[in-house]
């Protein structure tokens, strides 16, 4: 067992009353998704940003059309934690590349359309996305993107490239608002789990429950090679999740813009248990999850040698191979 495993899981986890009585485990249907226009129209460009309103994170209420039925339990992890995760590191665990940015409050307007909730991103936010992609020394749009996930820290790190096979550059680092589960990967449906491993946004969501949400590719091939079960793993909006990385509004529309901008290929999505790979390898004495770490903890190592994406593949039994570009 992990070594303070308990402890985490009661930090993490804020009971959803609604979520449990209704037996809800994934963020929403996938049967209703549609894939955005590459860029939003003129006359929707005119749609503003605005109509946030102010209040806390939003822990219990649960989507429609959840795809992902039968939890036993499921929660966030609550504001207290992630406010706590925010503030200053131990000096001995490795820190976001770049400054933080923190999820906020507003809530943007459930009555726009897809469309209309694309436009107001792009009209919010497409300036000061290019900003920080200019500060990086970074060209928009991106030719690479890479999104890397530290579920203890609740951080999303966003590298990317304006050259097709060059190394990427940290953008920007993004706070997370809500995440549910423990330390470990997503194998069944209903387990409440974030997953772990390498992923890829697939398809985006314009009109999601939670405001946008963009689409992870889970199970992915090798979650599927050894039976893994679940779907409808999002990262969206809001500041609610059950199995998804909630971003909150504001941030999801950064995101957005970010995704929208790929000029080519999909943006990666490689999801860690901590920043400290080996030093939770050391204190774990669950053989499985060790084995599985440390494959983890290959390719992550692999990406800081030389900040190139690896190819990604997995062999029969399960674990993920890695190739250098």
């Amino acid at each position: 067992m992990v070594g303070g495993a308990a402890t985490r899981g009661a930090t993490w986890r804020l009971v959803l009353g609604v979520g449990l009585a209704l037996g809800l485990a994934a963020c929403e249907s996938a049967s209703t998704a549609t894939v955005a226009p590459s860029r939003p129209s003129a006359a929707a460009a005119a749609v503003s940003g605005g109509g946030g309103e102010a209040g806390g994170p939003r822990g219990a209420t649960a989507p429609d059309g959840d795809a992902d039925a039968g939890a036993s339990a499921a929660g966030d992890r609550p504001a207290s934690a992630a406010a706590d995760a925010a503030a200053e590191p131990d000096a001995a665990t490795p820190a976001a590349p770049t400054p933080v940015r923190a999820w906020t409050l507003g809530r943007q307007d459930d009555a726009r359309s897809g469309p209309q909730r694309e436009a107001a991103a792009f009209a919010a936010k497409e300036a000061e996305v290019k900003g920080l992609f200019a500060a990086a020394g970074v060209d928009f749009p991106p030719r690479q993107v890479l999104f890397r996930v530290f579920k203890e820290e609740m951080e999303l790190e966003v590298w990317a490239s304006d050259e097709a096979r060059g190394p990427l550059k940290a953008i920007t680092t993004f706070s997370i608002c809500a995440a549910s589960g423990d330390p470990g990967p997503k194998t069944r449906q209903g387990d409440g789990q974030v997953p772990e491993g390498f992923y890829a946004v697939d398809f985006l969501k314009p009109r999601s429950d939670y405001y946008l949400a963009l689409h992870v590719n889970y199970p992915n091939a090798r979650d599927r090679a050894i039976r893994s079960t679940g779907s409808s793993i999002m990262i969206h909006g809001r500041c609610a999740s059950i199995g998804c990385l909630a971003m909150s509004d504001e941030r999801i529309q950064e995101l957005w813009v970010i995704a929208r901008g790929l000029t080519k290929g999909k943006i990666e999505v490689h999801i860690f248990p901590q920043r400290d790979l080996d030093g939770l390898i050391a204190k774990t004495s669950n053989a499985g999850l060790k084995a599985f770490w440390e494959n983890l903890a290959e390719g992550k190592r692999l990406f800081e040698a030389d900040h190139r994406l690896p190819k990604i593949g997995h062999d029969g039994a399960g674990a993920y191979t890695f190739e250098a570009r």
